[in-house]
């Protein structure tokens, strides 16, 4: 509508044009939002193109965990922050205020000399000089406390805090396993005085963040600390991988996720790394049944690594065994993709199978389904699974791509 009407994008609150601002930064956590970012520039009557632009027009910033490999998105932007961006970003902020009558051209050879900032237009191809940058000491989230709370809040309050980053499994195939790391996590004492001071400020909601955050070290500490909040607070879907019963019970949360990834212990332990095996998950569910879960989520790919027919047929199987197990008293959303193999990750030069042949394999799976009542099956779409693919490795002359579509 904004676009019928030729009204440019606007601040949320301000009303000011995003036109006038000096920086603005986008977070992208998929590849798929790429062509987001040239549409986003055109509606703020932005040139996509980085060296189209004004010197009047702000410099674009993208972050984020689709932003390591930074190529296909290098001619639309003026820098790249790569890793952690918690202290970096202050020091783009403190560096631009220090030198606003420089040309662009010189704000951004100054921002260059920042660690873990990529600038297209200085460092052009020449990656090996940009290092991620990692937030070494997660004392700093603690400090958050007074976030700024918009106008506009649909509902009550919400805050989220990181306890842990990095993780401690290293599967072959998950670029965040590898790019986050290294792992550290908060005490227990530092994330429960940081939910309370949240909680005097107003925020009504905390979310506790990991990779996966049944695998930070101090949860039941944490969850006994904050026994009198726990209504207050929320996690992502938990993946239960080696859990012990004591561990699962003072958690809040009602969906539980099975990332078995593979339908084979085979596959998982000696391609994969993803050492699960079937009694692994079988002492899982029941775990999680006995804490009286209510949806069990299982997440799956196809186009492995050493994959054959018998391990696609494997995944049913599977599945067909925890819905034994399970007997009707929790839901199973069951998710299959086709895998995307990432930059930075040890299957960067694995070949991804193309949508015809990820189609054959989904109905190789379909065929040894059994239909239940309580199990739902979910394929992701194999044609956006490419784009994400080729967008994920891709270089520079993707960016054509990006503002064409």
């Amino acid at each position: 509508q904004f676009r019928q009407l030729a009204v440019p994008q606007l601040s949320l609150e301000s009303r000011h044009r995003v036109k006038d601002f000096d920086l603005v930064g986008l977070s992208l956590p998929t590849e798929l939002l790429y062509p987001n970012l040239a549409q986003f520039l055109l509606d703020c009557n932005l040139a996509p193109w980085a060296h189209e632009r004004l010197p009047s027009d702000p410099l674009i910033a993208v972050g984020g965990v689709a932003s390591f490999n930074p190529l296909p998105l290098a001619p639309l932007v003026d820098l790249v922050f790569i890793g952690e961006a918690e202290e970096s970003f202050v020091e783009v902020l403190e560096t631009l205020e220090s030198i606003p009558h420089l040309e662009k051209s010189e704000k951004l050879q100054a921002l260059s000399r920042i660690p873990g900032v990529y600038i297209p237009s200085v460092h052009r191809n020449e990656m090996q000089v940009v290092s991620k940058r990692s937030l070494r000491n997660l004392s700093l989230l603690t400090e958050l406390t007074e976030p700024v709370i918009p106008y506009g809040w649909e509902s009550k309050p919400r805050a989220s805090l990181q306890l842990m980053r990095g993780c401690v499994w290293k599967c072959r195939y998950c670029q965040a396993g590898y790019t986050t790391l290294p792992v550290r996590s908060l005490t227990a004492d530092q994330a429960r005085q940081t939910v309370e001071d949240l909680r005097d400020y107003g925020i009504e909601e905390v979310g506790l963040l990991a990779l996966n955050v049944i695998d930070y070290p101090y949860m039941q500490p944490l969850m006994e600390g904050l026994a009198m909040h726990q209504g207050h607070l929320r996690m992502p879907a938990i993946k239960m991988n080696h859990v012990e019963p004591g561990l699962i019970r003072p958690v809040v949360g009602s969906t539980y996720n099975l990332a078995l990834e593979a339908g084979t212990a085979q596959l998982r332990s000696s391609v994969l790394n993803r050492p699960i095996s079937d009694a692994d998950w079988h002492k899982a569910v029941q775990h999680i049944l006995a804490a009286g879960g209510k949806r069990i989520t299982m997440d799956f790919m196809v186009g492995l690594p050493q994959e054959t027919d018998d391990a696609v047929r494997a995944i049913a199987s599977t599945v067909n065994a925890v819905a034994d197990l399970v007997d009707g008293r929790a839901e199973l959303s069951v998710s299959v993709a086709s895998f995307v193999p990432k930059p930075h990750t040890p299957f960067q030069w694995h070949r991804q199978i193309l949508p015809q042949e990820a189609r054959r394999r989904f109905q190789t799976l379909r065929a040894a389904v059994i239909e239940r009542d309580h199990v739902h099956y979910h394929f992701r779409d194999p044609a956006s699974t490419l784009i994400e693919g080729v967008l994920a490795r891709g270089e520079a002359s993707m960016a054509r791509l990006l503002v064409a579509a």
